[in-house]
């Protein structure tokens, strides 16, 4: 009888760390450097430059917005924005890509990505409640270059796993900025993506 009790919880315990697995195993991760390398494309090397740079410009705004406000939302929002650029320089480096990353804030590759800044730098600062719906409108082109990317772009496992991975990020960003909204009595109508995956987003 002992015998047959600690072996049915050594069984229980035992699916119970293979279903904590099981759902571990869905969290969109990658070992950057044990993946191995794949051949990619021309516009597989331009998305993640320009990733690079939109990552980097959502981290700059916020840090600028929480320079402005002082909301804790934008302090630590610019905190995952900076390790989401990172998760692409890996990926640039690992495939041998030429690329500097800029130092200084509001300075990208894209020199598009520069007036971008601007323009939403004002937009963040006439108001807290226009801070919150900047911060909620890069993280929704942002879903949107994402989805682009995955769908169009991108045939690589390793950098769809890190691009997935990232949207994840910028699903519960999207979210955070909307609940806080809230508390305003405000709310954020997308731009960039449709209103049914934004509602699926921020209702998960």
């Amino acid at each position: 009888m002992k015998f047959t009790a600690k072996f049915l919880i050594v069984a229980f315990l035992s699916i119970i760390l293979s279903l904590n697995l099981n759902a571990q195993n869905k969290k969109p991760c990658v070992n950057q450097q044990s993946t191995p390398k794949e051949p990619i494309s021309q516009a597989e090397i331009q998305i993640l430059k320009y990733m690079a740079d939109e990552e980097k410009l959502a981290g700059d705004v916020y840090k600028t917005l929480y320079e402005t406000w002082n909301l804790r939302i934008f302090d630590n929002i610019s905190k995952a924005e900076d390790h989401h650029q990172k998760l692409v320089v890996k990926m640039l480096t690992k495939y041998e890509i030429e690329y500097t990353p800029k130092t200084d804030r509001g300075k990208y590759n894209d020199p598009k990505m520069e007036q971008l800044y601007l323009d939403l730098v004002l937009e963040g600062k006439k108001s807290i409640v226009d801070a919150l719906k900047t911060g909620a409108k890069i993280e929704d082109l942002d879903i949107f270059d994402l989805n682009s990317a995955i769908e169009n772009d991108v045939d690589s496992n390793d950098i769809t796993a890190v691009f997935t991975n990232i949207r994840q990020g910028s699903y519960q960003h999207i979210k955070a900025f909307t609940n806080v909204l809230k508390r305003y009595d405000e709310s954020y109508t997308p731009q960039y993506i449709s209103e049914e995956e934004f509602n699926n987003i921020i209702n998960e």
